[in-house]
């Protein structure tokens, strides 16, 4: 959703594994989308292989994410 400010939330499985893991995956899902400084309120969800990943990947798979939303938010208008 549009918004003022940066909001996000982040939803990680206790499939990911303990946690330590799942606090990891949260902080690095939170800088990469943080690092995409868009104004908007976003709910992620992480899946298992998040752990798994390299910072870089994290950062690019929420690039693309972005950019679908932008798209199809153009294409409803």
């Amino acid at each position: 959703m549009p918004a003022e400010e940066f909001k996000v939330g982040i939803v990680v499985n206790r499939k990911i594994g303990n946690a330590v893991k799942r606090n990891r995956a949260k902080r690095r899902i939170k800088e990469a989308m943080r690092k995409q400084n868009i104004p908007a309120q976003l709910i992620v969800k992480a899946n298992e292989t998040v752990d798994n990943l390299s910072f870089k990947d994290i950062v690019d798979g929420i690039k693309n994410s972005i950019e679908r939303i932008k798209i199809d938010q153009i294409n409803n208008y």
